[in-house]
């Protein structure tokens, strides 16, 4: 199981890692920030996540796991020098499953996102990594928390009723 801080971490002068197609270069770019955290924890905020809450139309210190992921498909088409793509970006984890209804599979793989549904209207984004990990952003370290202060990969069950579908941007 994944947890906690990662020596992959993103510098701000570092290398990246390329892969071969989208969906691989979606799983490195979002594992480039692993570690990542708030600045102060609990904030929502962060030179980074307030970029990625821009980048999704979110106000600053607004919930960013939808932010992360939106900001990770986008950043590895970029680096895959592709076109945009009929995906459309929401700072909302249920947001974007409505937004890309057209987008939803039944079968995840990596580099999907994945969407979970808590009830109330509160969701959960996060990228699929492989069987059974995912990566997140505004996620604790052992990935029992939605409302977390980092970037932080787990296992998860792909049986999880809270699981409201899965979005293929490739």
């Amino acid at each position: 199981m994944r947890t906690g801080r990662s020596s992959r971490g993103h510098s701000e002068a570092g290398t990246r890692e390329f892969a071969v197609t989208i969906a691989e270069q979606i799983v490195v770019s979002a594992r480039s920030y692993e570690g990542v955290e708030e600045d102060p924890r609990g904030s929502n905020c962060g030179p980074l996540i307030d970029h990625w809450n821009a980048f999704a139309g979110a106000a600053k210190g607004s919930p960013w796991c939808a932010a992360f992921a939106c900001a990770m498909v986008h950043e590895a088409r970029v680096l895959q020098r592709l076109p945009p793509l009929q995906f459309l970006v929401s700072a909302s984890a249920l947001g974007l499953l409505k937004r890309n209804a057209a987008l939803i599979v039944d079968e995840p793989q990596p580099g999907d996102l994945i969407i979970w549904d808590h009830g109330n209207g509160h969701g959960h984004a996060s990228i699929k990594t492989g069987p059974t990990d995912h990566i997140a952003g505004n996620t604790s370290p052992d990935g029992k928390s939605r409302e977390g202060y980092g970037v932080f990969e787990h296992e998860y069950n792909p049986q999880d009723p809270c699981i409201a579908g899965y979005i293929r941007v490739v």
